[in-house]
């Protein structure tokens, strides 16, 4: 899995849908929202999720899978990202993070300074600082020269 030439400008629409996207569990959870920004940058969604539609179920099945951060860690070890090293000051723009926040762990994407998750009622920024985890995409590789 990589990411697009354009994926860039991928990201930046599908961030723009979120700004004003309310939290909502199986649809635009922390998880959801990684992986449909994954696939707004590849074309491909990661992981098929199985989905959860409240708080319950999701704590369910994450407890059957081993937790968030040991699947956000298998999701990017099946798909062969980078880790990076540092993640809290090395983490850059379209990198899939891990975000501890007031103690609670969330899965997001990385943006200028900032790692980007969902929010209880909009598009929520935190400091990159807060980014425990973060795993680079590669991205395809563009012909120097036409054939």
């Amino acid at each position: 899995m990589t990411k697009k030439q354009n994926w860039e400008n991928s990201l930046a629409w599908f961030l723009d849908s979120k700004v004003g996207a309310k939290f909502e569990w199986g649809k635009n959870d922390c998880l959801h929202f990684m992986l449909n920004a994954v696939e707004a940058m590849t074309g491909k969604q990661p992981w098929q999720s199985p989905g959860a539609s409240t708080a319950y179920e999701a704590a369910r099945w994450l407890e059957k899978l081993g937790g968030l951060e040991a699947l956000f860690r298998c999701i990017a070890k099946n798909n062969k990202w980078a880790a990076v090293i540092n993640a809290e000051r090395n983490a850059q723009r379209g990198d899939v993070v891990l975000i501890k926040d007031q103690g609670r762990l969330s899965c997001g994407v990385a943006g200028l300074g900032v790692a980007l998750c969902p929010g209880e009622h909009a598009l929520q920024s935190v400091p990159v600082s807060q980014v425990v985890a973060a795993f680079r995409i590669p991205t395809e590789e563009k012909e120097l020269c036409p054939r």
